[in-house]
């Protein structure tokens, strides 16, 4: 006597719930290891930042009293005066200064995220190609090269950059 085989649930084209995919993700220890040392070492004193690059810091200011200066990066609050550079890195330290007012951390903040992000995406591209190993590797290379800490560590756009061209 033959037994019917029934699909299974999952077998029938239905996607798994949210709550079975999040049980059967497997993590990356040494990843998130690598991760919280970037952090680590990016965010570390970072109270201390002061007003971190005194010329990007007179724009954010500037860049929160008005839409018009957040827009074309206005160094000066009467928006005549721009910086040198592409306002996207402005823009997100200004969103930054916004939600937690102008300190030095607070314009230094979306630099440490998007350094830890390109820690992540630096893992992510090479996993794909060459694997994990060589992928923590390179993300802790990434994480330990000085450059990359003291860009992080401040307002200056090169994190931004890193990041976006990563992604």
């Amino acid at each position: 006597m033959m037994e019917s085989k029934e699909p299974s649930r999952i077998q029938k084209n239905e996607k798994p719930s949210f709550s079975h995919r999040l049980r059967t993700i497997k993590y990356d220890y040494w990843l998130i290891a690598i991760l919280i040392l970037a952090a680590f070492l990016y965010a570390w004193n970072i109270w201390e930042a002061g007003e971190a690059n005194n010329f990007y810091t007179a724009a954010i200011v500037s860049m929160t009293k008005s839409f018009k200066n957040f827009w074309y990066a206005s160094f000066d609050p009467a928006g005549f005066i721009t910086v040198d550079k592409p306002p996207v890195a402005l823009w997100f330290m200004t969103i930054s200064a916004k939600i937690f007012g102008v300190h030095g951390w607070s314009v230094v903040l979306p630099s440490i995220l998007f350094g830890i992000g390109s820690v992540y995406l630096i893992y992510n591209m090479v996993s794909k190609r060459f694997g994990r190993i060589p992928a923590r590797i390179s993300a802790l290379i990434m994480t330990l090269t000085p450059i990359v800490v003291a860009d992080s560590r401040t307002n200056n756009m090169d994190a931004t950059l890193v990041f976006f061209l990563l992604w």
